[in-house]
């Protein structure tokens, strides 16, 4: 994936850190699942380093918010990008208990199970229905993969208003 080489390849030159989440990271984490867009996880207070990059690279932003930007570009065999921005605290957290692992000949870092379940969590609480399906397989597989207690996911399931999802998976 040409697109993530290039990505890596600036962002290490400059030291500004990123996390693969997404369709890429459920894979990394043994959940092999189709994905058709790359999705990275920043600091907010980088968005403007990563925007201009992408943009560079002959992608157009068609969709922007304070909390993500959609990028895609001209061409069938360019990968949509996708941002999550997230304040730098959570960030530093999520990376110190990253897993680094190997993509199209890049050493990448990824959420650890529980935090991939707490950002697909996050996720189903905005209710977009188009996401459920695929966040709720993603969190069950997870659960079914990784260890993690009852008493952690009941507790991520309180903190992200999404009990529901507790009773249905525990075990």
């Amino acid at each position: 994936m040409q697109i993530l080489e290039t990505l890596d390849e600036h962002a290490k030159k400059k030291k500004v850190p990123y996390l693969l989440i997404g369709g890429h990271a459920m894979n990394l984490l043994g959940f092999p699942r189709q994905t058709s867009d790359l999705d990275l996880l920043v600091k907010k207070s980088e968005a403007s380093y990563w925007e201009e990059m992408i943009l560079a690279l002959g992608y157009e932003c068609f969709q922007k918010h304070h909390v993500f930007c959609r990028y895609s570009a001209k061409g069938l065999d360019n990968w949509p990008i996708d941002l999550m921005l997230v304040d730098d605290e959570v960030f530093e957290s999520l990376l110190a208990e990253s897993i680094e692992r190997e993509l199209s000949g890049c050493s990448v870092h990824i959420p650890s199970a529980q935090h991939m379940i707490a950002l697909k969590l996050h996720a189903l609480k905005q209710h977009h229905p188009h996401r459920e399906a695929k966040d709720t397989l993603d969190i069950a597989e997870l659960l079914r993969l990784h260890e993690i207690s009852n008493e952690e996911f009941q507790r991520m399931c309180e903190k992200y208003g999404r009990i529901d999802l507790y009773d249905k998976f525990k075990r």
